[in-house]
């Protein structure tokens, strides 16, 4: 399905004669082929699971302050392949994004938010701050913006698990770990199994990346620690764990277990962008607050307000306007993602049926050939 919304993005881009009747079967062709998969599957929230994922937190995201995050910060480059991060809940915002020609839709590669009284950060990747990386661009800025942001309480202690089989926070964490201390940070490293003891007096801890299961006690002590003021900072990499580790899923990731506490997964993909780039790498220049079209409630704000805009124009809209057209056609792409991001028990499965249903029902003409959506007899 995502190839086929690609090759169908690839052909709305090209095409500048298209007849109206023409782009409209378009448009509804790609939202049908986005909403079928989901209409297969009445997802429910699973009572027995240990990890619950959120989509709505004690704390709106819109009263947090995320601007310090990027202060000083003109662009960002990890060394290697950096993978999207998907925002489970509508309190996670993105912080860092590629830009309109960056691919794949999303290619969110920093998310930040609020849970309860602590801060959670999460990256893409570890090559942002890498002892070879660590030096380039705004990186450095980037990453102490990161920590002091998540001390909230001033307690310049933090805490790098290595008893996960985590890539990042041995050898290749030392440049950043000595920038750190050259702030005045106290900065231990930890192999031992987290709990509310060896988390005492600490203000920010750092997971780089594990690929061994945290037990439900240790989440739930890092859920505990966050909860009450504490700082979280959760690097990970989608793409690399299925293929290293067959017949697990990135529903086994470890990253995701702990991520989805808080509203965040990493997801496949390999970000790129043929424009901004470092030796081949992406460099990010995109940062909060004018990151659009990279989440999913984004996008269902974005169709819904230009559906809304444009009761009558809309085909010619699409066939004419080359900005809009990409952006719907987008904010359509990032949905249909969904389809393989998201675990089968996922909510946002049914937030997604929701949302096409009543698209479908609020504008027949466009959708189902003037056929109103009939709720009693075409639900799941």
């Amino acid at each position: 399905m995502i190839e086929i919304g690609a090759r169908l993005s690839d052909f709305l881009g090209k095409v500048r004669h298209v007849k109206i009747g023409l782009m409209l079967l378009l448009l509804v062709f790609l939202t049908l082929n986005i909403l079928i998969p989901f209409t297969q599957l009445k997802a429910q929230t699973t009572t027995g699971s240990s990890h619950v994922l959120i989509t709505r937190g004690a704390d709106r995201a819109s009263q947090a302050e995320f601007s310090s995050l990027i202060a000083g910060v003109s662009s960002v480059c990890a060394i290697g392949v950096p993978g999207p991060l998907w925002a489970l809940s509508e309190n996670v915002v993105p912080i860092v994004s590629g830009d309109e020609d960056t691919t794949p839709v999303p290619s969110v590669v920093a998310v930040a938010t609020v849970f309860g009284d602590g801060r959670v950060v999460a990256l893409g990747h570890e090559g942002f701050l890498t002892n070879e990386a660590i030096g380039l661009f705004d990186n450095k800025r980037f990453g102490n913006n990161i920590v002091d942001w998540l001390d909230k309480s001033g307690t310049k202690k933090m805490l790098v698990t290595t008893g996960h089989r985590e890539w990042y926070g041995g050898a290749n964490f030392d440049s950043f770990k000595q920038e750190l201390e050259s702030h005045g940070y106290v900065v231990a490293r930890f192999s031992g199994q987290i709990s509310a003891s060896s988390l005492s007096g600490v203000g920010v801890v750092l997971i780089g990346n594990a690929w061994e299961d945290f037990s439900q006690q240790e989440i739930d002590t890092l859920k505990s620690f966050v909860s009450n003021g504490g700082g979280l900072l959760l690097i990970g990499l989608g793409w690399s764990w299925e293929p290293y580790n067959p017949g697990k899923t990135l529903d086994d990731y470890p990253m995701n277990k702990i991520g989805e506490v808080f509203g965040i997964r990493w997801i496949d993909g390999y970000i790129s962008d043929p424009t901004n780039n470092y030796n081949g790498q992406p460099v990010f220049h995109t940062f909060y607050p004018n990151i659009e079209l990279q989440t999913l409630y984004q996008a269902f704000s974005y169709i819904n307000t230009t559906t809304r805009s444009h009761q009558t124009d809309l085909p010619s809209l699409l066939q004419n306007d080359v900005v809009l057209r990409r952006s719907y056609v987008n904010a359509h792409l990032l949905i249909a993602t969904a389809s393989r991001a998201l675990s089968a028990s996922s909510t946002q499965r049914r937030e997604i049926y929701d949302f096409y249903t009543n698209l479908i029902n609020s504008n027949p003409q466009y959708f189902k050939k003037n056929t109103v959506y009939d709720k009693m007899t075409q639900s799941v």
